[in-house]
């Protein structure tokens, strides 16, 4: 009979306990909640903003529900949270998880007089987490994001580059595609914010070869088309966006790089790759009737059996206005004025076949 009873006993306190401490997110949940780059769509986000927590939840659940909380536009209940957590954070980990959230809550929710200042501690918890081996999750990502436009709107390319810095750091050894592609848009963000605001410090040209050859190491190991496809689409934005920001550096008498973008086979056709030893251009400056401005374009052309070559479209171009019929007549001296050479023994290389190359304007 003792037995027994000791045995209920035992039961009845070990249940107690486990519903005193229980978990308000399931393990999958927080997975999900916490994922980096992530989406809303596997999340019903109503129904997790309805949890309540009670007085004895734990810092995981705290921090979670604060992220919910953001994620819902429940500000002052995230800046609650984030308050609970620092009491609640006991763990290295829960405690630098703290941290970042109440230095994003300041700059989130802040005023806009401090947000500069609360920018700097933004990203000091940003490089805490990397220092402490936590894994990037929803609210660092998010971070990251905000400091990037707000580096590009209020001309700090040197904020930029320390955002990419610590994302490269806590994202370099992850595999999956949405976070080299975030990486890679992250670079051109920051490209664009360098090349806005002129900097002794920082090189616009260092971000665009970084996502070029992040391209290319994704784009060897993808297998499903649609990310190929986005890989492909941000592949041209690199090299328009290395033409638009070296044109505008070259009119204000600037120095650029001494080399373009490398190319990536896969995102050009076999014949340029396999055939093309050699090509000749003996026409690189136009003088234009009126002035166009500053831009770069990817340029689709066509190469006959003599190496002749022609205009075909131009495929991507910043600005998009350069894409319009106006720019065609340059398009076509600057491609009659080629001649390509073969390297290849092919008899189908003679026949020849289709190029995509960069152009850039510079008017003289």
């Amino acid at each position: 009979m003792f037995r027994f009873f000791a045995s209920l006993i035992f039961f009845i306190v070990f249940y107690l306990s486990e519903a005193a401490f229980a978990e308000v997110f399931s393990v999958e949940e927080q997975t999900l909640i916490k994922a980096f780059p992530t989406s809303s769509a596997d999340l019903d986000l109503v129904e997790l903003h309805s949890r309540a927590l009670d007085e004895d939840a734990n810092a995981t659940d705290v921090y979670v529900a604060a992220i919910v909380a953001l994620r819902m536009g429940a500000n002052d209940l995230a800046q609650s949270h984030s308050q609970l957590l620092f009491e609640t954070a006991y763990s290295l980990e829960d405690r630098t998880r703290a941290q970042l959230l109440g230095h994003f809550v300041e700059f989130y929710l802040g005023p806009e007089t401090e947000r500069g200042s609360a920018s700097v501690r933004l990203i000091d918890g940003m490089s805490a987490y990397n220092a402490a081996g936590v894994q990037a999750d929803w609210l660092m990502g998010t971070a990251a994001t905000l400091l990037l436009d707000y580096a590009y709107n209020h001309g700090h390319p040197e904020l930029s580059r320390d955002v990419v810095a610590e994302m490269s750091e806590t994202l370099g050894d992850r595999q999956d595609a949405e976070s080299g592609i975030w990486l890679v848009n992250s670079n051109l963000k920051a490209a664009y914010t360098a090349s806005q605001h002129d900097s002794d410090t920082v090189d616009p040209f260092s971000f665009l070869f970084d996502g070029n050859r992040l391209v290319g190491h994704l784009v060897s190991k993808a297998d499903d088309e649609d990310v190929i496809e986005l890989l492909e689409m941000l592949y041209l934005r690199l090299h328009t966006t290395f033409g638009v920001i070296y044109s505008r550096r070259k009119s204000k008498k600037l120095s650029g790089p001494t080399e373009s973008l490398p190319f990536i086979r896969e995102f050009h056709p076999s014949f340029q790759i396999e055939c093309v030893s050699e090509i000749n251009r003996s026409k690189k400056r136009f003088r234009p009737r009126r002035e166009f401005g500053t831009g770069g374009m990817m340029v689709e052309l066509r190469v006959d059996n003599q190496g002749r070559v022609k205009f075909v479209e131009t495929v991507d171009a910043q600005p998009g206005r350069l894409k319009e019929k106006f720019m065609h007549s340059y398009l076509r001296k600057w491609a009659n004025s080629m001649r390509v050479s073969f390297k290849s023994d092919d008899p189908d290389c003679r026949n020849g076949g289709d190029l995509l190359l960069p152009f850039t304007l510079s008017w003289d």
